[in-house]
Order: structure tokens, then C-alpha cells, then sequence
């Protein structure tokens, strides 16, 4: 079985009963967003969106914290976490450094396309052509970075057979 990438979906949330305002990224998608979210006031800054890098979810959210806190003064938490059940599991709130490293820990783990690097949405795709058999282990983000590295292995060999 493939490893698979989890996506991360940043909103901002008025937590019941104490009605703490945080901006929110879960773990697993929008579905997994807790029942307190708010409609999205910054999209452009990337609130009410899904995030394959946790690196980007973190800046988003960050943004989105400052921007709301600009708007009325009061204090925001950032948190990270996942949903049980519709209940939102708060991890952790983190501080902006806190959170820029444990973003940057999850990056780290991220599946990537084997041929461009970037992380790869969910599981990927994976190809097999009889003309670059190399190909049928590896994740490509796109059909683009696939028909890339078969075209790869099918020059190199026409190369390598050349000399």
C-alpha cells in the first residue's frame, strides 16, 4: 500500500462555550473542520481552503490570525489538530515559531513527486509504460511529471544504446 499525504484545511473558529477565537488547520480536509467554523472573511489569504503542505496551511493561518486580530483587537490562538467524531481534538495552540517547525517536521514527511519534488495531493498517481518500465514504483504529482520521466528513461536508453 502507498503512503498517502493528508491535506490541511485552515478556518477560523469561535470555540464553544468560552467563545475563544482561534484559526483552525485539521487534519484531513475540510470534512474534519469542527462545527464552530466561521464563513470565510479572508479567502484570498487562503481561510476555507485545503493545503497538501502543512507548511503553507501555517502561513496561511498565521496570516489570517494577524488579520483578524488587526480587524478587532482581540486575541486569536492558532491551533492544529484533527476531528473525532465533528469534535475537534485540539493538539496543541501553538505560538508562530512553534508552529513554522512543526509545519516544517510534517513537510519533511510529505510523499513527493518523483520527478519535480513537489508533494503529492492524497496518494498520487503511479503509470506504467512498456516503454520505461523504471517508472512503476514511483508517485508523480501529474500526468505531466509522468509522461516527463517516461520520456526520460526512453531517451536515455536510446542514448545509452547509441554508444
Amino acid at each position: 500500500m502507498r503512503k498517502k499525504n493528508q491535506t490541511y484545511y485552515v478556518s477560523r473558529q469561535i470555540a464553544w462555550p468560552d467563545g475563544a477565537r482561534r484559526v483552525e488547520i485539521v487534519a484531513g480536509g475540510r470534512e474534519h473542520a469542527s462545527p464552530g467554523e466561521l464563513s470565510p472573511a479572508y479567502r484570498s489569504a487562503g481561510e476555507g481552503q485545503e493545503f497538501t503542505c502543512p507548511v503553507e496551511a501555517a502561513e496561511a493561518a498565521i496570516v489570517i490570525a494577524r488579520l483578524w486580530r488587526g480587524d478587532d483587537r482581540r486575541k486569536v490562538a492558532i491551533t492544529m489538530g484533527a476531528s473525532l467524531g465533528g469534535m475537534f481534538a485540539v493538539d496543541e495552540v501553538y505560538s508562530v515559531p512553534e508552529l513554522r517547525k512543526h509545519a516544517a517536521d510534517l513537510a519533511s514527511r510529505l510523499v513527493r513527486c518523483d520527478q519535480c519534488g513537489e508533494p503529492v495531493k492524497g496518494e498520487g498517481e503511479s503509470w506504467f509504460s512498456d516503454d520505461a518500465p523504471e517508472i512503476e514504483d514511483m508517485t508523480f504529482c501529474s500526468a505531466r511529471c509522468a509522461r516527463k520521466a517516461i520520456d526520460f528513461y526512453v531517451r536515455d536508453r536510446a542514448e545509452s544504446e547509441e554508444v
